[in-house]
């Protein structure tokens, strides 16, 4: 592994081999506003300051001989006392990335019960999560015909296909606050995210996404809301994973 951007933080877990979908979008910058105040954090909007930036990132990977499938969502996200402008998805001026881990589920139960008891992080278990990396690669949470979410990149022509390019994305991810969270802090932890990655843009009038009407998971009525737009997507085939131990921020307004 490369070293990270910030060699201060200390990872306490690294997962090689991953297989990842994400897709990128953009949604109601107001609803994120109002959604993310009551966790002292404000949305990072698009260059243009119109929108706010969500990502869906969906992994099939193996911990210690142990496989298992991922989706998260995430708000480009930073503290309501910082003044940082995005570049790009999650992207301060500071070349740091701010997201806000609204919501996560993973196929294994051990791993999920790990997430939220030892690391406090947003978990739920749901074995019905698929993941191909195929010539048209998809992902979707719920069994077929009717699941959750599903997304589907079309087939693409050879001559529309970008080059991968590699990518060193060291990010600070915001946990929801618990009942007993003083209102000063912000409990976070820290991902590097590495590897070769495929950026195709998302064409509505071929490739696939659709939550379902009668959905009852909150974050998937969050983006419906919203109004949730894919933009793009970033494809990878043999990514580097690390993760840090869940550390508390103290807000800049507290500190005097």
């Amino acid at each position: 592994m490369s070293q990270p951007i910030n060699s201060n933080v200390k990872y306490i877990a690294t997962v090689k081999n991953v297989r990842e979908i994400a897709l990128l979008g953009t949604a109601d910058l107001k609803y994120w506003q109002s959604q993310l105040a009551q966790e002292s954090l404000q949305p990072i909007p698009t260059p243009d300051g119109n929108h706010a930036q969500i990502l869906l990132t969906t992994i099939s990977a193996k911990w210690r001989g142990n496989a298992f499938r991922e989706f998260a969502v995430a708000i480009a996200a930073c503290p309501q006392s910082s003044h940082n402008s995005a570049e790009g998805v999650g992207e301060s001026t500071s070349n740091e990335h701010y997201f806000f881990f609204a919501a996560a589920f993973n196929s294994s139960r051990i791993f999920t019960f790990f997430e939220r008891h030892w690391f406090h992080t947003p978990y739920q278990c749901r074995k019905d999560l698929q993941l191909a990396l195929d010539a048209t690669p998809s992902f979707q949470l719920g069994s077929s015909p009717h699941p959750d979410i599903h997304a589907q990149l079309a087939s693409r022509s050879p001559k529309t296909i970008p080059e991968q390019i590699a990518i060193d994305y060291p990010c600070k991810l915001f946990i929801p606050r618990k009942e007993n969270q003083r209102p000063d802090q912000l409990r976070y932890f820290n991902i590097l995210l590495q590897g070769l990655t495929t950026i195709t843009n998302y064409d509505p009038t071929q490739d696939q996404f659709e939550i379902a009407i009668n959905t009852k998971i909150p974050i998937l009525n969050a983006l419906k809301e919203s109004n949730f737009q894919p933009t793009q997507w970033h494809l990878r085939t043999n990514a580097t994973h690390a993760r840090s131990k869940t550390g508390t921020l103290l807000l800049e307004s507290a500190r005097g």
